[in-house]
């Protein structure tokens, strides 16, 4: 759903290059999906979404600010730096508090109802 409504630029999808990092990792690392197979849903995937640089200013502001979690921070002043509306999260309170509005997979679905 939320690949077709990018598909039709219905939304912008941005990825924090940090992201793609992380689940290159986990992927293949943790879970051994074969790289051939990850490759091809990078590849797929490379039409529909942006990827977001991470720069030495968000891993400063988020050293600075102390937030909680550091990874988190960084993900944060990213998505402020390019101007997110939203920042897609497994779990809300890490980003409570900010000025962009943190949201579920679900609640993203629900949106684009």
């Amino acid at each position: 759903m939320i690949i077709s409504y990018a598909e039709e630029n219905k939304v912008q999808i941005c990825v924090s290059s940090l992201s793609l990092v992380t689940t290159n990792f986990i992927c293949i690392e943790r879970c051994k999906m074969p790289i051939e197979i990850f490759r091809n849903k990078i590849n797929f995937l490379r039409d529909f979404i942006e990827i977001c640089s991470v720069d030495n200013t968000d891993i400063y502001n988020s050293y600075d600010s102390l937030w909680k979690d550091f990874e988190d921070g960084v993900q944060y002043y990213s998505a402020k730096r390019t101007n997110a509306d939203y920042i897609v999260t497994r779990n809300k309170k890490d980003f409570e508090e900010n000025d962009i509005k943190a949201i579920t997979l679900d609640e993203t679905f629900n949106l684009l109802k």
